[in-house]
């Protein structure tokens, strides 16, 4: 029997704050670590979903693309991962196909290098349209079934 190896992927700066304190970390609460997390050998880094997008806008008044590009400028080694909603993105409700193209293509310009795409309904036609985009941009892409 071969060993197999077991990754780890921190969750802290998406669910980590999202589920201890309603996702109110801001910007300069994350940026003094983010360099330390990418030393730390994990597979990847999960930075932002729906709710940090929704919090960053209303209760922190930050911009959530500004966050990526903060944490790509500081983490080199280790990739960082955004997860979103497929056709509703970081929300609830479906958005036009060249709506959800521009945002994947935002994702990977703002120095993301992954994205993992998951819808709650389980229907992967809402799925394909960030799926292809994301590949297409050259993000590595996770689609989940929940």
């Amino acid at each position: 029997m071969s060993a197999r190896r077991i990754g780890y992927v921190d969750v802290t700066l998406r669910d980590g704050h999202q589920s201890l304190w309603a996702t109110r970390m801001s910007n300069a609460m994350i940026m003094p670590f983010v360099a330390r997390m990418d030393e730390m050998g994990f597979d990847w880094i999960n930075l932002e979903g729906g709710a940090v997008f929704d919090v960053c806008v209303r209760f922190l008044h930050e911009d959530p693309w500004e966050r990526m590009r903060l944490v790509a400028s500081r983490v080199h080694q280790t990739p960082v991962d955004i997860m979103t909603r497929g056709q509703s993105l970081f929300t609830f409700r479906f958005y036009a196909d060249d709506v959800v193209e521009l945002a994947i293509r935002r994702i990977a310009a703002n120095g993301m290098s992954r994205v993992t795409i998951y819808d709650a309904l389980n229907d992967t036609r809402n799925l394909a349209l960030s799926a292809r985009t994301a590949k297409s941009e050259g993000l590595y892409v996770c689609a989940g079934i929940v």
